[in-house]
């Protein structure tokens, strides 16, 4: 068996900023699938450096930069932890107080606010430092038994046109005062939705299920059954491409086209979450780190691995 630190790290969330940098957040190796912290590392022009460690497990990150205020690093915990960083600035803690049992998932900047998703169908949005919840008709009361919804993504275009999914193939959408269920066209598990640039509503989730939403409301299925039963975990744009993490590959959406990137010339792919700048995607999973600049890619191994 090969020699580990005891430091070694596996990476899970990542945060792209401007220029060729990037906010990573880990866990210990040895703590294996059952983490109780989390270590935040940066890498800035391919030097690694320590930013700092929470005893939270951090399920989402996120970069906003408010009206008039400086940018910040925004991260979310399993269990209603809620922080920003701003630039220069000490942290800002804006708890979330979950009203049911389970975790937050996911973490979304839609205008100057900021939304989040989890278990039993929870959701709630930041707006002038207060955490609302606004999941009447979509949050199922916990019975002490299964989880009954589970919420894994959350993106949107507007205040009033904001779209969550989650386990099962749930869809729900947003309109500023509702929810309304979308009547979905699988039973899979959606791990993450995105909405793009270019008008659409992109979901991807388990068993090659990958699915745009047109604007004019009808469905495109991405897959066409030539992604066999491969897992895809996370999405971002760059370079105006929707890139989706599939484990072993990462696919770029070009249209109703689906394509492979390029296999990354050392080191083993393992995309699980995907962010992106103008400049570069950042793939982490596992030990390894990469960035592709659209050409090739880039390994950025971990000084603690």
């Amino acid at each position: 068996m090969a020699y580990r630190k005891a430091t070694a790290l596996y990476f899970t969330t990542v945060c792209a900023y401007p220029g060729d940098m990037a906010a990573l957040g880990g866990h210990l190796q040895s703590e294996d699938s059952d983490p109780i912290g989390t270590r935040f590392m940066l890498i800035n022009q391919g030097a690694w450096g320590f930013l700092f460690d929470i005893r939270e497990v951090i399920y989402a990150m996120v970069l906003r930069t408010p009206t008039g205020e400086k940018r910040r690093l925004c991260i979310l915990g399993r269990d209603g932890l809620y922080r920003e960083y701003p630039s220069g600035g000490s942290p800002i803690d804006i708890p979330i107080k979950p009203t049911e049992a389970g975790y937050l998932e996911d973490l979304a900047v839609v205008g100057d606010e900021v939304y989040a998703c989890g278990a039993q169908g929870q959701v709630y949005r930041l707006n002038g430092g207060t955490w609302k919840a606004i999941d009447r008709g979509l949050r199922i009361p916990f019975d002490g038994d299964d989880v009954k919804r589970l919420l894994l993504s959350i993106s949107g275009f507007s205040t009033n046109d904001v779209y969550t999914c989650g386990f099962e193939g749930e869809i729900w959408h947003w309109d500023g005062k509702k929810w309304r269920e979308l009547d979905s066209p699988t039973n899979f598990p959606l791990n993450c939705v995105l909405c793009a640039s270019d008008g659409r509503t992109y979901f991807c989730g388990a068993n090659g299920t990958l699915l745009a939403l047109e604007a004019d409301g009808t469905w495109t299925d991405l897959a066409r059954g030539k992604l066999g039963k491969i897992s895809m975990w996370d999405m971002a744009q760059f370079k105006g491409l929707i890139h989706v993490a599939a484990g072993s590959s990462v696919l770029a959406i070009n249209g109703a086209a689906v394509q492979k990137l390029p296999t990354p010339s050392e080191g083993k792919l393992d995309a699980m979450a995907l962010a992106a700048s103008d400049d570069k995607l950042w793939c982490v999973g596992g030990d390894d780190v990469f960035s592709f600049d659209g050409k090739a890619w880039t390994r950025h191994v971990c000084p603690e691995n």
